[in-house]
């Protein structure tokens, strides 16, 4: 286990009883006899460069927040060996869900004493890395509306009305789909492509979706309407989409996604502009430290 260890928190997400689990763990390293050290971040802004000033020597980077703010960091990360732990405090949590690292103490203990590091893939989208997941259409649209709405920390319940009046108002306008060059799609379609199995309320889109085979996994849901919308949510739901004939899927290292009309883009469940958007794989990009067996929570998804 490293000695050094830094705690990088977002205060928005790391209050009330989320904020005890942080000093539970702080307390722990000290007893342990660790050099711990804690920093807030302000926002994006700041993000990057308070994570580079940490992540000096092998210090173990530990971040404490949403997958919002864990995307915020790897800006400062890629290409560094600092093992990396993460403390979710997120609304949904969606990579540390999928690594098997519960909110609580003796969750994020068990990670970090394991000492178990695992190569993990990142994504890009335009330049700006990803943790989990791209998506374009319908998906995109909550994202942007919920962002319009949005004051603070956030639970499930704030969905509600976004994802009604996407459902109500969403038209599917074509959209066209590069895989490697090759193109797979060019009209109404739902897009996502990442490198983990997991999304929004526990769906797995990308279900065979490795975090360290170098690969993107590209999800196709040939969509026109809300009814069919709602029939893909029904077998996606039951974890058999794929073998639907209105959906494909692909593993590959770049996706173009681009549409003639202005379409929203979301990253790890946050706005990332508009099409068109050009996403690739970073093979092994980032350090990090999971619980025994978390490579096998990958088997458990399918």
């Amino acid at each position: 286990m490293p000695r050094d260890v830094a705690i990088i928190v977002n205060p928005v997400a790391g209050s009330g009883k989320r904020g005890q689990v942080i000093e539970q763990f702080r307390a722990r390293l000290l007893a342990e006899g660790h050099r711990c050290t804690m920093a807030l971040t302000s926002g994006p802004a700041d993000l990057t460069n308070l994570v580079r000033q940490k992540a000096v020597d092998e210090t173990c980077i530990v971040i404490a927040g949403g997958d919002g703010t864990i995307r915020g960091a790897l800006a400062g990360l890629m290409g560094r060996s600092n093992p990396v732990l993460i403390l979710p405090l997120g609304t949904e949590n969606i990579l540390a869900k999928q690594l098997g690292i519960a909110p609580t103490f003796a969750s994020l203990w068990r990670a970090f004493s394991s000492g178990q590091v695992t190569a993990f893939d990142l994504g890009t989208v335009n330049g700006q890395p990803f943790l989990t997941i791209v998506g374009a259409g319908f998906d995109a649209e909550v994202v942007a509306r919920l962002s319009q709405r949005r004051r603070g920390h956030i639970t499930h319940f704030d969905y509600f009305w976004p994802v009604w009046r996407t459902l109500c108002k969403y038209r599917f306008p074509p959209i066209r789909v590069l895989a490697d060059g090759e193109e797979v799609c060019n009209e109404p379609a739902l897009v996502f492509a990442g490198n983990i199995p997991r999304y929004a309320a526990g769906l797995r889109i990308l279900r065979d979706a490795r975090w360290n085979d170098g690969l993107l996994d590209l999800c196709i849901f040939r969509c026109r309407h809300q009814a069919r919308l709602m029939e893909h949510a029904f077998w996606t739901w039951l974890n058999w989409h794929i073998e639907h004939p209105l959906v494909s899927y692909h593993q590959v290292k770049h996706v173009r996604i681009e549409s003639e009309t202005a379409l929203p883009l979301q990253s790890d469940g946050d706005p990332a502009g508009e099409l068109p958007a050009e996403v690739e794989v970073v093979p092994a990009a980032l350090n990090l430290l999971v619980p025994p067996r978390a490579g096998q929570s990958r088997l458990a998804d399918r």
